[in-house]
C-alpha cells in the first residue's frame, strides 16, 4: 500500500512540473532508486524477526514501527533529490511544498525543507520513530593544518545527508550521479564519502579509485583502470587487487568525451555495457572479462562537454542534484578552516579569526 501511496503522486508531478538538469530521465529510474533506498535502510533483522519470540517469521497484521515514515524518506531522496534550481526557479523547494501538502498524515516538520531531515527509527515503540534535523548527525573532524583543505570534507547537513545516502547505496551495489554546477562542491562529497569508507574498511574491506575524464577520453582508459586495479580470482573472473570486499571507481566529469560521428561516447558506452552485464572484451586479444566487487560511482557538470549521457547508462544510477552551498554552509565551511589554522596562534588572534 505504502507503494502506490508516494510512487504514483511523485512521478506524476514529477511528468508535470519536474524539471531536471538532465534529459530522459525515466519513470523507472525513480522506481528502481525507491526500492534500492528501501533495502538499504530497513535492517533485515527487524524486517523478519517478530516480536512474539514463540513464532519464527512476522504475521502479515503485525506493525513495523516507523517504516510509514521509512517509506516517506525514501520518496523524497529517490524523486525528489534529483530537482534543482533551473530557470530562475528552485524546483526542489516546490517539491518540498507540494510534498508536504500532498503527505500531511506524516507530519514532516515545517522548518527547512524535506531534504533536512532523516528518520529515527525505533522498533518497539511507533511514537518513538520520528524526524530528526541532519545536523543532529553533524560530528567534529580532526584537521590539522598541513593537510590539503582539497581532501578534507567539512560536514555540513548538506554533505552528511547525501555522502550518508551514497555511503548506504554503496553497500548495497546501486550507484550514484551526482549532477551540478562547477564549484558545487560534488567532488569533494564523493572523495569525501569514498576516503571515509576506505578509513571504516582499514583499506582491507574497501578501496577505491579515482578517474578523470577529459574531451580526449576513450574506452581504452577504462579498460587500463579495470586491468589495473583487478587481478584474476578464476577462469575468466577478475576482482579488486588485494582483495578487499569492494572496490569503487569514481569517474568525475563523466560526461566530457567528445561524442563521435554516431553522437555517441565509447567509454560512456563501455562503463554502460559493464554496468549491464559485469563484463567487458579486452581489445588486444577480444578475451571475456567478468568482474565482481567492482562498483562506479560519477558526478558530471550538466552544462558542459556534451550535456547530457546514454540514457541507458543514466537508468542504472541514484542520481541526485547538488546544489551551491547555502550562505550559512559556506560561513562554517571557512570558519572550521580559520579556526584551526590560527590555533597555533595567541589567543587574541585565535578571537579576530572567530568574527571573520
Amino acid at each position: 500500500d505504502l507503494f502506490d501511496v508516494f510512487l504514483k503522486p511523485c512521478i506524476t508531478y514529477l511528468k508535470k512540473e519536474g524539471k531536471f538538469t538532465v534529459e530522459k530521465v525515466f519513470p523507472i529510474t525513480f522506481v528502481v532508486a525507491f526500492c534500492k533506498l528501501l533495502e538499504a535502510y530497513i535492517e533485515k533483522k527487524d524486517a523478519c524477526v517478530p516480536k512474539n519470540k514463540k513464532k519464527q517469521t512476522r504475521a502479515d497484521d503485525e506493525i513495523y514501527p516507523g517504516y510509514d515514515l521509512l517509506f516517506c524518506f525514501c520518496a523524497i531522496w529517490s524523486m525528489g533529490a534529483i530537482l534543482s534550481d533551473k530557470d530562475g526557479e528552485d524546483h526542489r523547494r516546490k517539491f518540498s511544498d507540494w510534498f508536504r501538502g500532498q503527505f500531511k498524515q506524516f507530519r514532516i516538520p515545517n522548518k527547512g525543507t524535506i531534504f533536512d531531515y532523516y528518520v529515527v527509527m525505533d522498533q518497539e515503540k511507533q511514537e518513538n520513530c520520528k524526524f530528526e534535523e541532519w545536523n543532529k548527525k553533524i560530528t567534529e573532524i580532526e584537521y590539522h593544518p598541513s593537510e590539503n583543505i582539497r581532501y578534507v570534507t567539512v560536514p555540513t547537513s548538506e554533505t552528511v545527508s547525501v555522502s550518508e545516502i551514497m555511503e548506504k547505496l554503496l553497500a548495497i551495489g546501486h550507484p550514484t550521479l551526482l549532477i551540478g554546477m562547477a564549484g558545487c562542491g560534488k567532488t569533494q562529497i564523493a572523495r569525501g564519502m569514498l576516503e571515509t569508507a576506505r578509513i571504516k574498511g582499514k583499506g582491507v574491506n574497501f578501496a577505491y579509485v579515482t578517474v578523470n575524464f577529459n574531451y580526449y577520453s576513450d574506452t581504452y582508459i577504462v579498460q587500463s583502470v579495470l586491468k589495473e586495479n583487478t587481478q584474476k580470482k578464476f577462469g575468466n573472473t577478475f576482482g579488486p587487487k588485494n582483495d578487499p570486499k569492494l572496490m569503487a571507481i569514481f569517474v568525475d566529469d563523466l560526461n566530457m568525451q567528445q561524442l563521435d560521428r554516431c553522437l555517441t561516447q565509447n567509454a560512456i558506452e563501455l562503463i554502460r555495457q559493464f554496468m549491464d552485464y559485469k563484463h567487458i572484451y579486452e581489445c588486444a586479444k577480444m578475451e571475456l572479462m567478468e568482474f565482481v566487487q567492482i562498483q562506479f560511482i560519477a558526478a558530471m557538470n550538466p552544462t558542459a562537454g556534451s550535456f547530457n549521457i546514454n540514457p541507458r547508462l543514466q537508468r542504472h544510477f541514484w542520481i541526485c542534484s547538488i546544489p551551491f552551498p547555502s550562505d550559512d554552509n559556506i560561513r562554517t565551511i571557512f570558519q572550521f578552516f580559520l579556526t584551526h589554522h590560527f590555533e597555533r596562534f595567541h589567543q587574541s588572534i585565535q578571537e579576530i579569526a572567530k568574527g571573520l
